[in-house]
């Protein structure tokens, strides 16, 4: 980029003029209508009409101090947002944004952090501050929020019991209500967002899937079976009168009213639930010594749905991708296999290495190798370096990658001018050739944490010679 340098301070306290604006009491302007459709929702980037919602940056919950975390005082982890400019993020020279307005001034960035858009209001995730009886500051558990989406009324309706390392949430909307749906310890629960009550907590709960529902259309019917009840499996108990049953229970409860229905009670079969769509479940149990893949496609309800081998042979993990038919991953001791179709396809190879995926967006897969996200085609198996940074990255699971139909997002490590190390927002474009690719910071630096100032080169010798301008991040 070749610019006439003007003053780098000035361009910074113009920048931050703009960026620390919301967070207030009356709430913020210009919001995105009801309707308008929500993408890449859960997660730390959400797209609602003509506005990025995301978090800002990546704050270690067991940090915290007991005077941390209040509202109104958090700016690192907090939950912003930005007006996209035909669809792209606007950035000035020095590569910040534009435009900023802070939503929610709470760590919304964390281990189990993330947040839902629903019709005009926020759930989110924050770390609980309160303080046991011993004095021991609690910030492991995990408080869930429902704020209005121009960042008022915000207001608490569930927090967990206990410390959760890996905890599993979803928001999802039944009828005209929204839930917050929880796997906590080996426990299921359901939580009216409304209300605050809990609508059921399940117990004893050996697998499960939650839906994954990133896109909330708001007049779309959401009332199929997988939509309206969550499938789980449970050991088999006294009250099921299968005695010498060696096998276990495959069931579902209702989300709305917590409902419990036991649909396979099997003498020698463990079931595993592996996966959800909005129309069939995916699972696996034991055939001929081999841990098989089974589906049953749910038009109206379990009782009448079929089931369906998908392998004749058991993996180790799975990563299933919601488009084609059924499109998975496969992962075994030394391979990656596709598989497309069922028993009736072969598996095909794609990648000759046992490898941990960590998300698929479109057609690509991502993994990490040596701490380098790598990129790579789940069909041909193609690989492409997909991050290439002297900066470190987050990344360990999918709580810290996201993509919202086009960028990818993760967290990254960022050298404050006083040395201090922090984790903030970078995004890169999905779609690019070659395998070197331009990532780009997106939030709001904490005042300490402001990088250094990059030097600029020297005034050009001859007048009207360009020099080339260095911005400030990208």
């Amino acid at each position: 980029m070749k610019k006439t340098i003007i003053s780098l301070v000035m361009a910074v306290f113009l920048s931050f003029s703009v960026f620390l604006t919301g967070c207030g009491d009356k709430g913020l302007k210009d919001n995105p209508s009801t309707q308008a459709t929500v993408i890449s929702n859960g997660g730390m980037s959400v797209i609602k009409g003509d506005y990025l919602y995301f978090v800002n940056g990546y704050v270690d919950e067991t940090t915290l101090g007991a005077k941390d975390n209040k509202e109104g005082s958090v700016t690192k982890g907090a939950l912003y947002r930005t007006k996209l400019d035909d669809g792209e993020i606007s950035k000035d020279k020095d590569g910040f944004l534009n435009n900023a307005d802070c939503v929610v001034s709470k760590v919304v960035g964390f281990s189990n952090g993330g947040f839902y858009i629903i019709d005009d209001y926020i759930v989110y995730a924050t770390p609980y501050m309160g303080v046991s009886k011993d004095g021991t500051l609690q910030n492991n558990r995990v408080e869930f929020h429902r704020v209005d989406i121009d960042g008022t009324d915000d207001d608490v309706i569930y927090t967990t019991s206990q410390s959760e390392d890996e905890l599993d949430w979803t928001v999802t909307k039944v009828g005209s209500k929204v839930y917050l749906l929880l796997s906590v310890g080996e426990s299921l629960v359901s939580v009216n967002v409304t209300n605050k009550k809990v609508v059921a907590t399940i117990d004893d709960v050996t697998s499960y899937a939650l839906l994954d529902q990133t896109e909330y259309v708001y007049n779309a019917s959401r009332d199929s079976y997988n939509q309206t009840h969550v499938f789980y499996t449970r050991d088999i108990v006294s009250s099921d009168n299968k005695y010498n049953y060696s096998g276990n229970a495959l069931c579902s409860f209702d989300i709305a009213t917590g409902e419990t229905t036991t649909h396979i009670v099997h003498s020698s079969n463990t079931y595993v639930i592996k996966h959800v769509t909005k129309d069939t479940l995916y699972y696996t149990y034991s055939k001929n010594d081999e841990s098989c893949l089974y589906k049953r496609a749910i038009t109206t309800d379990f009782a009448s749905s079929t089931e369906v081998q998908l392998t004749t042979l058991g993996y180790n993990s799975y990563t299933f991708v919601d488009y084609g038919v059924d499109l998975i991953l496969a992962n075994d001791d030394d391979s990656v296999w596709l598989l497309e179709g069922g028993v009736d396809v072969a598996p095909v190879k794609i990648l000759t290495a046992s490898r941990d995926i960590i998300a698929v967006y479109g057609d690509y897969g991502y993994y990490l190798s040596e701490s380098m996200l790598i990129r790579f085609n789940i069909r041909t198996g193609e690989l492409q370096d997909a991050y290439v940074s002297d900066k470190t990255t987050l990344i360990t699971n999918s709580n810290y990658m996201d993509f919202d139909n086009r960028r990818v997002y993760v967290y990254v490590e960022y050298e404050a001018e006083n040395g201090d190390t922090n984790y903030y927002l970078n995004y890169f474009e999905s779609a690019y050739e070659g395998t070197d690719i331009e990532q780009r910071f997106v939030g709001v630096f904490e005042d300490d944490d402001l990088p250094e100032k990059p030097e600029q080169p020297e005034e050009p010798e001859y007048e009207g010679d360009e020099i080339e301008y260095v911005p400030h991040i990208d």
